[in-house]
């Protein structure tokens, strides 16, 4: 229950993994399976090999992407996916309407749907029907394997809002942007009941101090019914609120504002507050230094050792076997008696 108020609320994302052992089957999972984008058809799983395929929708999904295309668009993705591992067991499923097949498995016989997706509520849920993408990791470790779930796990999950409404909910980005930086403008709009709304226009008003400066249109997102993105980049210096027009909806139920502004001429450091690698390489070149990340973090005990010359020698001796201790203590002791006798003190 609380994972599925998560997806249909929070908007969060939620990946399954079937499994040899068919336990989503079970009737402990008949909650869960209801938010499922696929069904069972009864059939059992076939012990032929079966080959990954992008369909026409997984390829032009950038969390899908785990190939080079730098040269030809999808060419070198495709590759990488036809010379991945084969896998044995895939649930035989059967997509439902509305959903998204990404990834098929292929054999002689037939295909069957690998990897299904579609949104529920707010959120976004993907069914995966094996669980052995661990065999991609072969020859290859988590160069493939961890970047095709981190892709996929940042793709499912909705980014977060900066303002929330009952419905409506925006984000303009940072608080501050450059002159010519391009500023995201992004938001959600609801129904009544908090589906995802989908109407014909919607627009970002942007306004200054006196005046409206700028309306940009935005567009819906494809994989994410109810959100909607815009860009602008030609602002000038000054501070800015952001309104949304769509139509369908009064005035009064998209009362949020949002605000930036834009920065003229301002010392680097005041813009930029990441982490700057060539200046800091450059810094310790001219002083001789050494620049080390965090990832490689043990160099830096590599560069203190040769700097942390010398030696620490411990030494005992044992006063009882030193003649010159014992003189020493004979004398005092010999000092102490005649003193002693002299003043009368025995």
């Amino acid at each position: 229950t609380w994972l599925i108020e998560f997806v249909e609320l929070a908007g969060g994302g939620l990946m399954v993994i079937d499994g040899l052992r068919c336990t989503l089957q079970q009737a402990d999972f008949q909650p869960l399976q209801q938010i499922l984008p696929v069904r069972w058809n009864g059939e059992r799983s076939t012990a032929l090999a079966k080959r990954v395929r992008l369909t026409p929708e997984g390829r032009e999904l950038n969390a899908l992407q785990i190939g080079d295309d730098s040269t030809e668009p999808h060419i070198g993705n495709q590759i990488v996916w036809n010379a991945l591992p084969s896998l044995q067991f895939v649930s035989p499923v059967e997509a439902l309407p509305g959903s998204q097949v990404l990834l098929t498995a292929d054999n002689d016989r037939r295909s069957s749907p690998l990897l299904v997706s579609r949104p529920y509520g707010a959120g976004r849920v993907l069914y995966w029907a094996t669980d052995e993408t661990w065999k991609w990791r072969y020859k290859v470790a988590d160069k493939i394997h961890s970047q095709l779930w981190n892709q996929l796990a940042r793709w499912s999950m909705r980014t977060p809002f900066s303002m929330q409404g009952d419905y409506l909910s925006l984000d303009s980005g940072d608080p501050s942007y450059r002159l010519g930086q391009t500023i995201e403008i992004r938001c959600e709009l609801r129904n009544a009941d908090g589906s995802p709304a989908s109407v014909p226009s919607v627009s970002a008003i942007l306004q200054d101090d006196q005046q409206t400066v700028n309306r940009i249109t935005l567009l819906e997102d494809s994989h994410r019914p109810g959100t909607y993105r815009g860009t602008t980049n030609s602002l000038p210096a000054g501070n800015y609120r952001v309104r949304i027009e769509a139509s369908g909806f009064p005035e009064h139920a998209l009362d949020l504002e949002s605000e930036f502004n834009v920065i003229g001429t301002a010392p680097n450091e005041l813009l930029v507050s990441g982490c700057n690698v060539e200046d800091l390489q450059q810094i310790c070149r001219s002083t001789q230094g050494a620049f080390v990340t965090e990832a490689d973090s043990t160099a830096i005990v590599e560069q203190i050792l040769p700097r942390s010359g010398g030696s620490i020698e411990r030494s005992t001796t044992m006063i009882w076997q030193s003649y010159w201790w014992f003189l020493t203590a004979m004398s005092l002791l010999i000092t102490e008696w005649w003193l002693r006798k002299r003043a009368g003190l025995w």
